[in-house]
């Protein structure tokens, strides 16, 4: 089995810049996360699962870090999304392959780990050698 991991911001026009200073910006909120398969079923001897989150922001600005939890109950390494203020949406896709004649029943969900935890729906697939 193996899983790629991209997060690919949802982004349009002009890039904004950092200011540090005193905190007197909204800091970001994520208000939904969902997510989606291309497929849910697959059969030998291989077969590829896509899966892809929207995170939901209120379009503060600021850091969101993520991670996917596995079909095969692995989880993937932490990933930190910058969102520019004004964007409200983030996509982040899950590859996820499997081969070979052992079956294999699991979900998929990614994990908002912060500004403060959220979490997707489980999405579940199948793996079957009939």
């Amino acid at each position: 089995m193996t899983a790629l991991l991209a997060f690919v911001a949802v982004v349009g026009g002009a890039a904004g810049g950092l200011v540090l200073g005193a905190r007197d910006d909204p800091i970001l909120r994520v208000e939904d996360v969902q997510v989606r398969a291309d497929r849910r079923t697959g059969n030998c001897p291989s077969a590829e699962y896509r899966f892809v989150a929207t995170v939901r922001t209120d379009g503060a600005g600021g850091d969101l870090t993520m991670r996917w939890a596995r079909p095969d109950g692995q989880r993937t390494e932490i990933t930190t999304v910058a969102v520019p203020q004004g964007r409200r949406e983030v996509e982040a896709e899950l590859r996820f392959s499997v081969s070979g004649r052992s079956p294999l029943t699991g979900t998929a969900q990614l994990q908002v780990l912060t500004p403060q935890p959220a979490t997707s729906p489980m999405v579940r697939i199948d793996y079957a050698c009939p």
